[in-house]
């Protein structure tokens, strides 16, 4: 389970995607790509993935998402926990 202070990674099995107006994180395999594999994101979601470095922890990153955005605190804190918890459940990302 991802917490605030938590710090976290994309791993080398996915890449952060833009196609025009959609957003993924796709996987670096050559097997193709299937929806199963598919993982899409909503645009404030894929702000929040944008800045997974492996450097900032989440609480950064939601007090960007905040500077940037009017969303309330601790609105922003309750998606971003959700949204980086089901990445890891996935295995998209990773806790450093």
């Amino acid at each position: 389970m991802i917490v605030v202070n938590d710090i976290v990674n994309i791993g080398n099995d996915f890449s952060l995607v833009a196609l025009e107006k959609e957003f993924f994180f796709l996987p670096n395999s050559t097997d193709g790509i299937t929806e199963e594999k598919l993982y899409a994101l909503n645009p404030t979601a894929y702000f929040v993935a944008s800045y997974i470095d492996g450097k900032r922890t989440v609480e950064d990153i939601i007090n960007l998402l905040c500077s940037k955005t009017s969303v309330d605190k601790e609105i922003a804190e309750n998606d971003v926990l959700e949204l980086m918890n089901s990445l890891l459940e996935n295995k998209i990302i990773y806790k450093k």
